[in-house]
């Protein structure tokens, strides 16, 4: 059965350049109407993965504890940090659930043992048995036991592509507050253009050119998210990064964002080991 994992960022489901958490009603129920489209997918089984905004990166920018647990104040702050993302998910898990999906919340950080701000062990039994019973696992980036440092940050954008490594998935979506991976940061560059299609195989370049986060973000922002995207397109599973208002097209198998093509696809299609830039002649420039 085909399966999809389908990544949403902090940043479009909270204000994320809010110093207290504060979540973006709107755009929630735009988010829902697009995955209403799920309830139409019954042959195929789907992960939902959020980030958490201004439910997570002020606090723990502020605590530090995103390197590690060194004081005893920390320790509260790790727990609060938890509390704060399990409210956001409630929330996201009634919005979808009012639509008829059946999703079902899904803490990660129960499950996850991290080494050096990287997965180490991942009991995965609990997830195939909700994708197998036709539920929709949803989780989202938590503070996860370190067992080097105590604590460090699991993102969404890096367990996304872990669970599609691990469960052999189909596809990748992401959706954010951007339509894809641009030549410059399309926040502040009206000149920014378009990646259509993004060849893995050969992306150093690329890697330079990408930025981090235009807000507060302890995960490293579209550079990091690229990385690991990269990786599972390596290992033969496509990505498309999309704005979050085009999930629905996305999901439809539509030509929409900007595409991470599988290594196995491009094989298939003889496909120099190159970066692909599509309606540019110019390589991608650092962005300022």
């Amino acid at each position: 059965m085909k399966l999809t994992i389908i990544k949403i960022g902090g940043s479009v489901i909270t204000h994320k350049n809010s110093n207290v958490p504060s979540i973006n009603v709107e755009n929630i129920k735009i988010i829902a109407s697009q995955l209403r489209i799920l309830n139409t997918r019954r042959n195929e089984q789907f992960i939902i993965i959020h980030g958490v905004g201004s439910f997570g990166h002020p606090i723990v920018k502020a605590t530090g504890i995103h390197e590690g647990i060194r004081k005893p104040e920390q320790i509260f702050a790790f727990a609060q940090t938890q509390k704060l993302q399990n409210q956001l998910n409630c929330q996201i898990v009634e919005a979808l659930q009012d639509v008829g999906l059946p999703v079902f919340p899904m803490q990660i950080s129960d499950n996850v043992v991290m080494e050096n701000g990287r997965i180490a062990d991942f009991n995965l039994d609990a997830v195939n048995g909700l994708l197998e019973l036709g539920l929709i696992p949803i989780g989202f980036g938590v503070p996860a036991y370190d067992r080097i440092s105590g604590c460090s940050i699991l993102s969404g954008d890096q367990s996304a592509p872990y669970l599609a490594l691990k469960l052999k998935a189909d596809r990748i979506i992401v959706a954010g507050d951007v339509p894809g991976i641009f030549t410059h940061d399309p926040k502040i560059n009206q000149n920014a253009k378009l990646i259509k299609t993004i060849n893995p195989l050969n992306d150093r370049r690329l890697e330079k050119s990408l930025g981090g986060s235009a807000t507060i973000d302890v995960t490293g922002g579209m550079k990091q998210k690229y990385l690991e995207l990269a990786n599972a397109a390596r290992a033969g599973i496509p990505s498309r990064i999309v704005m979050f208002t085009q999930l629905d097209e996305a999901l439809r198998g539509e030509h929409v964002g900007t595409e991470i093509c599988a290594v196995k696809r491009l094989q298939a299609d003889k496909i120099e080991p190159a970066v692909i830039i599509a309606d540019s002649k110019d390589y991608i420039e650092p962005i300022e």
